[in-house]
C-alpha cells in the first residue's frame, strides 16, 4: 500500500515481540564475526546482505526462512530479538534454574502474583541466559509467599490497617515449618485447599464466598478487633 505509513517505534517493538513468539524455532544467536548459530541447521548462518540487520552483528536474531547461496546459508527477513524475550515470551523452550535466593521473590503489584528470578538456556544449543524476572513456579513455595504478602497488605492495601495488630509477623507463613503453628495452618490450608496464588483469583474467590479467609484472618488478631473486621470484610469494594 503505496500510502500505508511506517510504522512507530511503538509499533516496531510489538510487531518484533509477535514474529519472536510466532518463529520461536527460527531464532539465530551470534557466534564468530557476523555468523550465527541456529537450530534448524548445524553449520552456520549470515544475514542476507540486503537486510537492514546485515552487519549490525545483533546478538540474537530471528528470521522467516533460511536460503542457500554461494558463500553459505542466508536468513531471510530478519529482525532484532531482545535477549530478555527468550525465556519471557517462549518459556517452553527454555529450561530453568531454581528460583534464585536474590533478588528474593516477591508479590508483583503489576501481574498480581509472585515472581522470581530464573537463568535459563534456549533450545536444544542450551544457549546460556541471564537471570529474568518470571512467575514463580507452581507449588507449596509459591502459596506460602503470596499467603505472607496478603496477610502483609500487598495484595489487598486495606488490609495494611491491620499491620500493628497482627498476633505474629506474615514472614513465618515463607517458613517450611510454617504450618506447626495453627493460625499459619489455617490460613495456608484455605489458601491452597482453593488454590488461590493471584490476586484475580483472590477476588473471583470473594464474589462467590465471601467469607473466604475471614476465619482464618481472624486468627492473627485480637478478639478486640474481630467485629471490626466482620464489618468490613472481604475488604475490596463491592463489585458493581
Amino acid at each position: 500500500e503505496p500510502q500505508l505509513r511506517p510504522p512507530t517505534p511503538v509499533q516496531v517493538l510489538s510487531l518484533r515481540r509477535i514474529l519472536t513468539v510466532s518463529l520461536g524455532d527460527h531464532v539465530g544467536k551470534l557466534e564468530k564475526g557476523e555468523s550465527y548459530s541456529t537450530e534448524l541447521v548445524e553449520e552456520t548462518v549470515q544475514i542476507h546482505r540486503e537486510s537492514v540487520l546485515h552487519g549490525s552483528r545483533a546478538e540474537y536474531v530471528g528470521f522467516c526462512s533460511l536460503e542457500g547461496e554461494s558463500g553459505g546459508v542466508k536468513m531471510q527477513t530478519v529482525f532484532a530479538v531482545e535477549e530478555e524475550w527468550l525465556p519471557t515470551l517462549l518459556p517452553g523452550k527454555c529450561s530453568f534454574s531454581d528460583p534464585l535466593d536474590q533478588p528474593p521473590p516477591a508479590y508483583d503489584k503489576a501481574t498480581g502474583g509472585v515472581m522470581c528470578h530464573r537463568t535459563s538456556t534456549f533450545g536444544v544449543r542450551a544457549w546460556v541466559l541471564p537471570a529474568v524476572k518470571v512467575p514463580y513456579p507452581l507449588g507449596m513455595k509459591r502459596f506460602r509467599e503470596f499467603a505472607a504478602a496478603l496477610l502483609e497488605g500487598k495484595v489487598i492495601p486495606s488490609l495494611q490497617h491491620y499491620d500493628a495488630l497482627l498476633l505474629a509477623r506474615p514472614g513465618v507463613l515463607r517458613k517450611s515449618w510454617a504450618t506447626l503453628q495453627p493460625r499459619a495452618e489455617a490460613f495456608l490450608k484455605q489458601i491452597v485447599n482453593k488454590d488461590v496464588d493471584t490476586r484475580e483469583k483472590l477476588l473471583k474467590m470473594w464474589e462467590s464466598d465471601p467469607d473466604f479467609l475471614f476465619s482464618a484472618f481472624s486468627q492473627w488478631l485480637p478478639q478486640s478487633t474481630h467485629s471490626d473486621l466482620r464489618a468490613t470484610w472481604p475488604p475490596v469494594p463491592p463489585s458493581k
